[in-house]
This record gives C-alpha cells, sequence and structure tokens, in this order.
C-alpha cells in the first residue's frame, strides 16, 4: 500500500457529517445539558468533578452545529450524560434518535402544557416565544415568565439546580 493512499478513517468528527446531522446532535446534546439544569460551563465543571474531561469551546462548537470536534470530546461527552454511550453521538449523526433527556425528569402527573415547556430546549423555547411575539409582545412576555416559572419549579422539585 502507497503510503499516500487514501483510507477510510473510522474516527468520527463533526467534520464529516453534513449541517443538518451536526445541528440534530448539537439540538441533542443541548436538551441533554439543560435536561441536567446545568450551563456550559456548569457541564464542564460537573463533567470535570466526575473525571471525565470536556471543554466549553467544544461544547458550544457542538451545539452549535459547528465542525471541528472529535472523537475524544464526543466520546467523553457520551461518558457524561445520562442516557448516552460513546457511541451515541455517532448514532445521532447518522440519524438515530437521541435518548430520552427531559423526558426521563418529567411526571406523568404535570399537566401536558407544562411537560411540553419542561422538556423543550432553550432554543425551542425562544423561537417559540419570538412566534408568539410576531402577534403579541405582551403575551409573549407572559408566556416566557410563566415558562421560566414552570422550568424553575421543575428543577426545584427534581432537585436540581437551575442556572441563573
Amino acid at each position: 500500500m502507497r503510503h499516500n493512499a487514501p483510507m477510510a478513517s473510522s474516527r468520527v468528527r463533526t467534520a464529516n457529517y453534513p449541517p443538518e446531522a451536526r445541528k440534530r446532535l448539537g439540538d441533542a446534546v443541548a436538551k441533554a445539558r439543560e435536561a441536567l439544569g446545568k450551563s456550559r460551563p456548569q457541564l464542564v465543571a460537573a463533567a470535570a468533578e466526575a473525571g471525565v474531561v470536556l471543554n466549553k469551546k467544544s461544547l458550544e462548537l457542538v451545539e452549535t452545529g459547528q465542525p471541528g470536534v472529535g472523537q475524544s470530546f464526543l466520546y467523553a461527552l457520551g461518558r457524561f450524560l445520562p442516557n448516552w454511550t460513546e457511541d451515541t453521538a455517532r448514532q445521532i449523526l447518522e440519524g438515530d434518535d437521541a435518548p430520552s433527556a427531559a423526558a426521563d425528569f418529567v411526571s406523568s402527573e404535570i399537566p401536558e402544557k407544562h411537560r411540553k415547556i419542561i422538556a423543550m430546549s432553550e432554543r425551542e423555547l425562544a423561537e417559540r416565544i419570538v412566534d408568539i411575539a410576531e402577534d403579541s409582545p405582551e403575551a409573549a412576555k407572559l408566556y416566557a415568565e410563566d415558562a421560566l416559572r414552570i422550568r424553575r419549579e421543575h428543577a426545584e422539585r427534581s432537585g436540581r439546580i437551575v442556572a441563573e
């Protein structure tokens, strides 16, 4: 075999996947992080306490669907996030569904409207507020206040710390 012969890489890199796949992974990671009630720096710190090395820059790249994140970070992320494994990021990039995140914390005793708000990622919640604001800024303000209250109460009941 020639030294410069092309070889298939078995290493997982976000750059090897299309933007739609990276966005799907980013949304799944953000949802899992938010289900833990942690900001990016808090997640990195919690992982470090658990002996898993993550960094804020790679986490930001993953969550925003950017290329440039390699296998070692994706594996570490999979070892730390609940219900994830080292293969989860690759599986999501290849089209599989993400493991349950927020749904694990949602009780059937909670009203459906509240369950939906709790399960939304921060990005989904912001998009919903913008949609409502197009018709009524006042209704959007009330919805945002309610959503924040519902998410805080749920986090407190679940024993999770809420990022300020």
